[in-house]
């Protein structure tokens, strides 16, 4: 059974945007064992090379330094919902 069906019946789990749904909102178990079926580099690498605006600040901060364990700067306005968005 798949563990991620709150989120989809038919998952593409390497895909970057199911992968931003689940570090945002997932549960921490849930977060673990993606990084686990994965791979920490494929997870890292879609949250940091595939940005998508879904994350509060608060949650944004905690994958980022937390679960991501990234010193890249990043730019917050590609990811924080809250941020305007830019044309272009």
């Amino acid at each position: 059974m798949n563990t991620y069906t709150w989120y989809a019946q038919n998952l593409e789990l390497a895909n970057p945007e199911v992968i931003h749904n689940i570090l945002m909102y997932g549960s921490l178990e849930d977060i673990i064992k993606l990084r686990k079926d994965l791979g920490a580099a494929t997870v890292d690498d879609a949250f940091i090379n595939h940005p998508k605006k879904i994350y509060s600040k608060p949650a944004y901060y905690f994958i980022k330094h937390y679960i991501i364990k990234s010193d890249i700067e990043l730019d917050e306005s590609k990811y924080l919902k809250t941020a305007p968005r830019t044309l272009g």
